[in-house]
């Protein structure tokens, strides 16, 4: 079978598979039906042509910095991690822009990872020593698993992170049969290899600790396999290593700078959060919920398991199943040990911390728990991920298992033909569910879309937690305050409340502080019928949203004034600060702890008092343990340094000269600590583990 033949079978899968997807390609997306209700807004795949976009609007600026204010205003957000993921989609996508639209954009990237998976995953087969047509049949195993549709579905990125690994993989097989057979390795092998290991990291970061992973297994097995040519491999194996590294250089000193700044424990992930993402051991042995036989049993049995449709989409077909543990034991090919030990690693892998079983969790530490141990592999959050590969390396067991039934019934082609075609039959029957849709959204949307640029626009979000509206963030503001579909962190998360409780408490501030032109508020989070006078005037309404025009004409501040209690007279949002908290004495004091090493406050100033306001008053207690130093608190205001103050250990009004250093407008203030303590390190009583520095009663602009 002519390699051009393989490259069209596996072309055709995606369009036959999903059709009429195709004819729609210009206007729909695909998505994931989750229940009990679904909102297409909400979804990955918005959040991915978002994210696309969002890449050329920074490259066509030359914005080098990956901090940016345009989203989550005034406070920003770092970009890093985001950007690196996003690089290599994001130069392809800005190309195909000049021709197609953004969600044909998606579309086409999605179809060709599509292709990819399955093409990749043949070529793998073919390195394996199967032969083209059985192969072919590997490589379909894998492309129409139910993995790789439930993915299909929402998860861009990660398709082309697993390509990246195939590809790597394709190249470390390479190496490992011309070391073996003592030849010397084309430099295509490393390059292939290292170009895999780049497309990895740079549209799915975390699956480069998969390639780690994968990398060091094949290390121990070939070291057991083939101990006299054990030191050659290494050092192929080092010429790889650095090739790879080189290639994804600059990206590493943007993430290595970032940790440096925000700290390694932003990308350490607790295990209760790991075990909620991982993989229900039942879910390996249970169909789609979405089949139309099977849905009417499996659906009530897979709503007890955490995690969506695409963590629990780990079906492993049966037939694919019986196939590939006659690989293993008929099988005469050695590389199928290799495989073998790739599965059930990322298996196990995939089950998280503690095993689950039908919903229930049980207290049985699984292989997850040592690698968490590990500080660059406690950034793994989505434990079912692994699933991926661990059906990646079932697919070539598979494979090996029909090489090994073809040769032992060779002279009855009818069986192995019928069989071939059972399996295919079988295995388009279980896996197959494909849904996609037209973004329904709220024709409210579009009276924004010629808002002043110089405006923000703010979306309320039915739900913290979940992801903004994708299509208000489309149109070009100069800021937007709602979440990108980033995974929101808890400070971002309160960062909505906090724009919230400023709306409902201090309406003309907020909107004056925010320069905010549009307010979208969705109905079935806020109640739109309490604020309705205070937002300004309603332009819009229907059964998913109101939108409000507003403005800030006839503000008129009285005093500036900060409490650090929960519902503020003055317009501020914070910045590493804790929740407040009552004092114990009488009469008793409100205050609020600092909670990292850096405190900032956003605050408006009117244009009228710029002038007339002098000093800045606060009222401080700084927490120093026993036989520490004393602490030491730099305050600065827009970015100029006002003073370093030695606090003393008691509750202490300090008063600052900031005059000439407002603006009209928002003004940053920042509150740098010398040393942060974690009270339960000294105090055995306590079992308070937040970073302390600082305790602020009040503040006051005079």
């Amino acid at each position: 079978m002519k390699k051009t033949t393989a490259i069209l079978v596996f072309g055709l899968v995606p369009i036959l598979s999903t059709f009429p997807f195709i004819l729609s390609i210009n206007n729909v997306l695909p998505y994931f039906p989750f229940y009990p209700i679904f909102d297409l807004s909400h979804s990955d795949s918005m959040r991915d042509v978002y994210g696309l976009w969002l890449f050329k609007q920074l490259l066509m600026k030359k914005i080098c910095s990956t901090w940016t204010d345009f989203i989550f205003y005034p406070i920003g957000i770092n970009l890093s991690l985001y950007l690196t993921q996003i690089f290599f989609l994001g130069l392809l996508s800005s190309l195909l822009s000049f021709v197609f639209s953004w969600i044909t954009i998606y579309n086409i990237l999605l179809l060709l990872a599509f292709w990819g998976i399955g093409y990749f995953t043949y070529c793998l087969a073919r390195n394996a020593g199967l032969e083209k047509n059985i192969a072919i049949i590997s490589g379909l195993s894998f492309q129409m698993s139910p993995w790789t549709y439930a993915n299909v579905l929402s998860h861009l990125f990660v398709l082309w992170a697993v390509c990246g690994f195939i590809l790597y993989a394709i190249a470390l097989t390479s190496i490992i049969s011309a070391t073996k057979n003592q030849e010397r390795v084309p430099w295509r092998y490393y390059l292939l290899g290292s170009f895999g290991f780049f497309l990895t990291f740079t549209t799915y970061v975390y699956f480069t600790i998969f390639i780690a992973i994968f990398s060091a297994l094949v290390v121990i097995w070939y070291g057991c396999k083939s101990l006299k040519t054990w030191s050659m491999f290494l050092k192929n194996m080092f010429k790889l290593a650095l090739l790879s590294i080189i290639l994804v250089c600059p990206f590493l000193l943007i993430i290595f700078c970032y940790l440096h700044k925000a700290g390694t424990e932003v990308l350490a992930v607790p295990l209760s959060l790991a075990n909620k993402w991982s993989v229900d051991l039942v879910s390996y042995f249970l169909p789609s919920e979405f089949n139309p036989i099977f849905k009417s049993w499996v659906f009530p049995i897979k709503q007890n398991f955490s995690g969506n449709v695409a963590i629990q989409s780990a079906f492993i077909n049966p037939v694919i199943l019986l196939f590939g543990v006659l690989g293993l034991l008929n099988s005469k090919n050695k590389i199928k040990s290799l495989w073998f030990l790739v599965f059930l690693l990322f298996f196990s892998l995939s089950l998280g911390p503690f095993l689950k079983i039908n919903g229930h969790t049980y207290n049985l530490p699984l292989p997850y728990c040592l690698l968490h141990v590990l500080p660059i592999f406690q950034a793994i959050r989505d434990c079912s991920m692994m699933t991926g590969i661990a059906h990646l390396a079932m697919s070539i067991l598979f494979g090996l298992g029909i090489s090994a039934y073809y040769q032992r019934f060779l002279g009855k082609h009818k069986h192995f033909i019928m069989s071939i075609l059972l399996f295919l039959g079988f295995i388009l029957y279980v896996n197959y569910y494909f849904t996609y849709t037209t973004p329904n959204l709220s024709p409210g949307y579009k009276i924004i879309k010629n808002a002043p640029r110089d405006k923000t626009v703010l979306e309320l979000p039915y739900d913290p937690y979940r992801y903004a509206n994708f299509y208000a963030q489309m149109y070009h503001h100069k800021r937007l305050i709602n979440g990108m579909g980033l995974r929101l962190s808890p400070f971002y998360n309160n960062y909505f409340e906090q724009i919230w409780q400023n709306i409902l408490a201090i309406p003309k501030q907020t909107i004056a502080a925010l320069n905010l032109g549009y307010i979208i508020v969705h109905k079935d989070g806020y109640n739109c019928k309490t604020t309705t006078s205070s937002l300004g005037q309603e332009i819009w309404s229907d059964k998913k949203i109101s939108i409000f025009k507003v403005s800030s004409s006839g503000l008129n501040i009285k005093q500036y004034f900060l409490d650090f209690s929960s519902k503020e007279k003055t317009f501020a949002i914070f910045k590493g600060l804790s929740s407040p908290e009552i004092s114990a004495e009488t009469p008793p004091r409100t205050f609020r702890w600092s909670s990292e090493k850096k405190t900032e406050i956003w605050f408006y100033i009117s244009p009228k008092d710029t002038q007339k306001i002098n000093f800045l008053e606060i009222f401080v207690y700084p927490f120093v343990p026993p036989f520490r130093q004393t602490q030491v608190m730099t305050v600065f205001l827009n970015q100029y340094k006002i003073k370093s103050l030695n606090l003393e250990k008691k509750w202490t009004l300090y008063r600052l000269k900031v005059k000439d250093r407002l603006k009209p407008g928002l003004n940053k203030l920042s509150f740098e600590y010398s040393h942060v303590f974690r009270p339960c390190d000294y105090y055995s009583e306590s079992k308070d583990d937040r970073t302390l520095a600082v305790a602020f009663d009040f503040l006051r602009l005079k």
